[in-house]
């Protein structure tokens, strides 16, 4: 269908279209005033421009458009809010870059425009705001209707997500200060200096690290909120606007990091912080030493003599914390299966906690046992469940457990279902997971491997690049559209260490299941 043709087949379904600059998002008319339905308009408009693409006022036509540009960002939608917006019986649209617009019809209340009011990367377009319709054209591709059919009712789910308001701090869990300092006084201005040194290093924070920063300017101010030193709707709008308009977050990514600043900081005042700041002079060149150690001074021959890192598994799960990623139902638990009783049969003790049902596990490790008849699994333990990482409680089991069952390796079989409720992209949230694992690492002598999904794209593993960070290792899952039965392991990084070459296995039939066939037991420190 022609762009003259389509422009006029949306003015009949009275929806009110304007043109836009070819290949290119720019209205070419004031739309909010020009929007039309007419069909003479419609024809001279692309008599003048016979390229342009087609905007859709959405106002204008009772419409509200749900803009999804990373799909990915729909399971946080299904966690958030329970709905499956590519699930709803209404007309969809594919975007160039793999995104979706999915269109409803705009209800009593007006549905302003927002920016990831629903989930990061998931806008809302609706009174005062546009789209693109198909065929539209832009440098990334073309717009499509991916069905056919009507706009269905606003669900009434979005329809509050939409309008609900930006979080604050809930004022009846701080109290201002009983006899407010005057406003010249030192405690008002170390908090007024504290807020704009906060607000000013979130905005010049760099790429990929602006959201931990947020998240520390949140803990310190909130911290003296709760101290009665500063407002809390005025700390929480100072840092919405530097996270959102000045430090490019998303609306819904700085509104969860805020939160978990503020349930994490702790009451703070001037004396607090002076002495938890508080400088220490330099020893003089002329002065006694008082016998303390600094730091370890390496040279450049005990540089050459540090230990190469040492392996759970050879070649596959170094000491530390080890990723293994993929889509879903790449093979990713048979890999992680084969490698935990691989360790195990070499007599290493090993707890894999299994969170995706452990009667199919079972089968698992049954089948393994069959295909492996000479090996010993004796020191293999399964969990199954997995630690809630964010749950104090389960996290004082899962430690309870590391300590009575010693093991050499855990496996956490899925990060997702270790983390139920959390925000993947929050720093906060992420950060404190992580840390609970480094503790029993610490605490129990143990390695740690994690088996997680990879985003939408598949390029790294979903979430925050925290996640990454923190790991020793990460293995990426993948198989091959040419040949789909061969699972390829490729080793994206080892801390300290070259690349692995990447593994290259089948999925064998045994039993009731299957096994990875060469098994690493097999092939012991092949790459």
């Amino acid at each position: 269908m022609e762009l003259r043709e389509a422009a006029h087949a949306y003015a009949d379904l009275g929806w009110g279209v304007f043109p836009v600059a070819p290949g290119a998002k720019d209205p070419l008319v004031k739309w909010r005033d020009a929007s039309s339905i007419d069909h003479g308009q419609i024809d001279q408009w692309w008599a003048r421009w016979p390229d342009a693409n087609i905007g859709i006022d959405c106002g204008f036509s009772d419409l509200v458009v749900v803009d999804v540009d990373d799909r990915g960002s729909i399971e946080l939608m299904v966690d958030d809010l329970g709905v499956r917006v590519d699930e709803v019986g209404t007309l969809r649209a594919d975007t160039p870059r793999g995104g979706m617009h999915v269109y409803f019809q705009a209800g009593d209340e007006p549905i302003r425009n927002s920016q990831s009011a629903l989930a990061p990367k998931v806008d809302v377009r609706g009174d005062g705001g546009y789209v693109l319709a198909a065929p539209s054209v832009t440098e990334d591709g073309v717009y499509s209707w991916a069905n056919s059919g009507h706009p269905v009712p606003m669900l009434d789910r979005l329809a509050y997500a939409c309008a609900r308001p930006l979080w604050e701090p809930p004022a009846d869990t701080y109290e201002p200060a009983p006899d407010p300092p005057p406003a010249d006084s030192m405690a008002a201005r170390w908090a007024e200096a504290a807020l704009n040194g906060e607000v000013d290093a979130v905005a010049a924070a760099p790429d990929g690290t602006r959201n931990a920063r947020l998240f520390e300017a949140g803990l310190k101010l909130y911290g003296i909120v709760k101290g009665g030193h500063l407002d809390g709707p005025t700390v929480t709008s100072a840092l919405m606007d530097v996270g959102v308009n000045r430090a490019g977050q998303s609306r819904h990514e700085a509104d969860h990091t805020l939160r978990s600043a503020w349930e994490r900081s702790i009451s703070r005042g001037p004396d607090d912080w002076r002495e938890t700041a508080r400088l220490v002079d330099p020893p003089r060149l002329d002065g006694p030493d008082d016998g303390e150690p600094g730091f370890q001074v390496l040279n450049l021959s005990q540089l050459a003599d540090l230990p190469a890192p040492r392996w759970v598994l050879e070649n596959r799960i170094p000491e530390g914390l080890t990723w293994l990623i993929g889509h879903p139902k790449v093979g990713k638990s048979f890999i992680a299966l084969d490698w935990a009783a691989t360790v195990a049969a070499g007599g290493q003790r090993v707890l894999y906690m299994a969170g995706e049902g452990v009667h199919g596990f079972a089968k698992r490790v049954l089948a393994w046992a069959d295909a492996h008849p000479g090996a010993t699994l004796d020191t293999l333990g399964v969990v199954p469940t997995v630690p809630r990482l964010l749950d104090p409680a389960s996290v004082a089991t899962f430690y309870r457990t590391l300590r009575r069952f010693r093991p050499d390796l855990v496996v956490v079989d899925t990060w997702s279902r270790a983390t139920p409720g959390a925000n993947e992209n929050d720093h906060g949230d992420m950060s404190l997971a992580i840390d609970h694992i480094d503790k029993a690492r610490d605490a129990y002598g143990c390695s740690v491997m994690v088996v997680h999904h990879t985003n939408v794209s598949g390029v790294r593993a979903r979430g925050h690049t925290s996640l990454e960070g923190a790991a020793d290792a990460i293995w990426h899952v993948k198989r091959d559209s040419a040949a789909p039965d061969v699972i390829e392991v490729v080793n994206d990084a080892v801390k300290d260490w070259q690349t692995i070459p990447s593994l290259m296995a089948r999925l064998n039939s045994q039993s009731d299941s299957a096994v990875l066939a060469p098994s690493a037991h097999d092939r012991p420190g092949w790459a």
